[in-house]
């Protein structure tokens, strides 16, 4: 979209649809250090807009169950419309996740907004949730969501 100026007529890929999902089935005790989906699987598919960048939004509830680990949400990106797709864009703790504090023995809310970018426009993604835990013990997950805005 950059060089659109007043007057520049704005097409449909310009500007696609926003894509949600979300799931409240309770994610009880995740103990896996490596990042897996939840089940069910929190995803969207979406057509990159001209700009090749979206706003990507992940939330959720997280406890920990022994007070001393965090939860973590993030989120992968694949070229196509599942995850047999070329990933894009991998997980990680500090590029695209949200991480819960590890104190929280009730639930807390916690969310994060990533800019993700080098998409190609008119093209289709893939965007699902993934959760971990940062140690040893297990973490409770609830209201898991995922938002994905085009951007300029």
């Amino acid at each position: 979209m950059s060089g659109l100026y007043a007057g520049t007529v704005v097409r449909a890929l310009d500007w696609p649809p926003s894509a949600s999902a979300s799931n409240s089935t309770a994610q009880t005790d995740v103990s896996n250090i490596a990042f897996a989906t939840g089940s069910p699987v929190v995803a969207v598919t979406i057509t990159a807009p001209t700009s090749g960048r979206v706003k990507v939004e992940v939330s959720g509830l997280i406890r920990d169950n022994t007070g001393d680990n965090r939860g973590i949400l993030a989120f992968e990106v694949y070229e196509g419309t599942s995850a047999a797709g070329t990933k894009v864009v991998a997980a990680a703790v500090r590029a695209n996740s949200m991480t819960s504090i590890g104190e929280a023995s009730d639930y807390m809310s916690h969310g994060r907004a990533t800019l993700v970018e080098g998409l190609t426009p008119g093209g289709l993604y893939y965007v699902r949730l993934v959760q971990a835990v940062s140690g040893g013990t297990t973490v409770d997950i609830l209201n898991r969501s995922l938002i994905v805005y085009p951007v300029s």
